[in-house]
């Protein structure tokens, strides 16, 4: 069984002298962190649409990074092939404060949570171990849960209240949660769907897969009776109806999804319809605007009304949000470095 071993250090105290941005109302932190020279940035966007950074700051106890997992209280740092991991903290001014230091398991490929607790799962190796771990608000992380016993899922989702495992050779599902103690529950058996999808996308308990290849898709809801949470696909099409193909960057922001094909700049909008304007099926998915964007970015960040899109490769940032009509609309682009790994918190 793959166990996490704690290893308790000192915080460090770490200063930084900058003017503190006027960020939008919720708007939330974005942190960038560069794994091979410890540089961490701490930045928001500010009511016009614009990048403003609070915190900005190089030291060696970040190096090594190269996943920024958000929790409740600021984020985990984890080194993928280290197994090295630390929990840091940001304070209300977006200063960083660096919490105890951890060593986990290696390799944990996908990692998605609440806030306060955040599973971790061995994808890339035998895909059957898996823990839970929480957060609190001190800067300490404990484990609460862990299982070598896993089905050999190839993608996981968060959703606004459920998680949702699926396996494309055949098309198996499951939907759970991890409860207020942090143990991870299974709310329903196993059933199937359509095989091959490779991508998973949600507003609240709505779900869009599709595949990245050829561009098929459906989407579905996940709806919640007595003590058990179920999905339902509503709709879907087995090629690119909805310009799916190549899509491999998305996020939820006011209401819709915004979905992003780093390799050629195309993108689209959509909505999940509101099950009284859609004849009692929730989880119908309407596209509502296809454009196009720069090619190669690779994170779309949600930070409040806000979506910050990032290039690891090319360093490129592109700032804009996506209207209630479903249009997005950009505010600033300009060169922040590449090679940082990044994450919204607070969004």
């Amino acid at each position: 069984m793959k166990y996490f071993k704690t290893s308790l250090i000192a915080a460090l105290s770490l200063g930084c002298a900058c003017v503190q941005p006027s960020l939008a109302d919720g708007a939330g932190r974005m942190l960038f962190v560069n794994g091979g020279t410890g540089r961490v940035i701490v930045a928001g966007i500010d009511k016009n649409g614009y990048f403003q950074t609070s915190y900005d700051v190089t030291t060696a106890a970040f190096v090594g990074t190269d996943s920024v997992i958000p929790t409740s209280a600021g984020a985990i740092l984890y080194s993928y092939y280290g197994g090295g991991a630390r929990a840091i903290l940001l304070d209300g001014d977006g200063a960083i404060n660096p919490g105890s230091s951890y060593n986990f398991s290696k390799q944990w490929y996908y990692s998605i949570g609440d806030g306060n607790h955040t599973l971790f799962y061995d994808l890339a190796g035998n895909g059957g171990d898996g823990a839970v771990v929480a957060s609190y608000p001190d800067g300490t992380l404990r484990q609460t849960f862990s299982s070598t016993s896993f089905t050999h899922w190839t993608l996981l989702g968060k959703t606004e209240n459920f998680l949702f495992w699926y396996r494309s050779s055949d098309g198996l599902f499951v939907t759970g949660d991890i409860n207020v103690a942090g143990q991870l529950t299974q709310d329903t058996r196993a059933a199937t769907t359509k095989t091959g999808y490779t991508n998973i996308a949600a507003v609240g308990d709505d779900i869009l897969l599709w595949n990245v290849n050829s561009g098929a898709w459906e989407s579905g809801a996940i709806s919640f009776s007595g003590t058990t949470s179920a999905y339902v696909a509503t709709a879907g099409g087995s090629t690119n109806s909805l310009g799916l193909a190549g899509v491999d960057v998305a996020a939820q922001t006011n209401g819709h999804l915004f979905l992003y094909a780093s390799a050629t700049g195309a993108a689209l909008t959509g909505h999940f319809v509101e099950p009284l304007q859609s004849a009692g099926k929730p989880g119908l998915f309407l596209k509502d605007q296809s454009f196009t964007l720069g090619k190669y970015y690779t994170s779309a960040l949600r930070c409040g009304q806000f979506l910050t899109l990032y290039g690891y490769g090319t360093g490129q940032i592109q700032v804009g949000y996506v209207g209630f009509d479903g249009k997005f609309q950009p505010t600033q682009g300009f060169t922040l470095g590449g090679g940082l790994s990044v994450a919204a918190t607070g969004s």
